[in-house]
């Protein structure tokens, strides 16, 4: 086994360089990238009440739809939002319709409790979240402490205090080509634990 010394390894980490393209797209690497060369290739298998497969046309369609609801209501390039889902077909969907149109997304852990979600909701900024019936009542209980927070989308539909995301995308374009960034452009906002103390 060879050992690598201090000063070898220090001058390797130095002269290390990523090849960084000028531009880069989250959502044309994960998704677009797929469509132009094979639109019908499975992308994801969602296993819940019943199996839905997506193809990356099905993906890239849904979350240009999104992208687009996002836009209409005021959610630009740079500004946060969360999603506050379990594993599903629509927290895939979400990264992919945020990356797509400039905006940073925040996972939030379903099971953060009010204090967590307040917390990270307040200090990002974030202007929207996606969640669903279950996840909702403990975003409605602090939304008054939230000034910023403008929307509340629910997968399932309409719910007090939330507007329904299916409905808000069938009224949308699906078309909505991702938007210019860099390999250095924000995409991802996540928050330690706070375990101990706060995030």
């Amino acid at each position: 086994m060879e050992i690598i010394r201090a000063e070898t390894w220090e001058a390797t980490r130095a002269a290390h360089r990523w090849d960084m393209p000028a531009d880069y797209s989250l959502a044309w690497d994960l998704c677009e990238k797929w469509v132009e060369t094979d639109p019908d290739r499975l992308a994801l298998i969602h296993v819940g009440d019943s199996v839905r497969e997506y193809t990356f046309r099905d993906l890239s369609r849904l979350s240009s739809q999104l992208a687009n609801v996002l836009k209409a209501h005021g959610i630009a390039q740079g500004d946060r939002i969360a999603v506050l889902l379990p594993q599903a077909a629509e927290t895939i969907l979400t990264h992919l319709a945020a990356y797509r149109a400039g905006i940073i997304l925040m996972p939030l852990f379903t099971l953060f409790g009010a204090d967590g979600l307040k917390f990270r909701l307040a200090d990002s900024g974030a202007k929207a979240v996606i969640t669903d019936h279950e996840n909702l009542a403990k975003l409605t209980e602090i939304r008054d402490a939230l000034p910023d927070l403008a929307h509340i989308w629910c997968i399932e539909g309409p719910a007090d205090g939330a507007a329904g995301l299916p409905e808000a995308m069938e009224q949308a374009s699906d078309h909505c080509p991702p938007v210019a960034t860099t390999p250095e452009s924000p995409s991802f906002l996540s928050y330690t634990s706070g375990t101990t103390g706060p995030p």
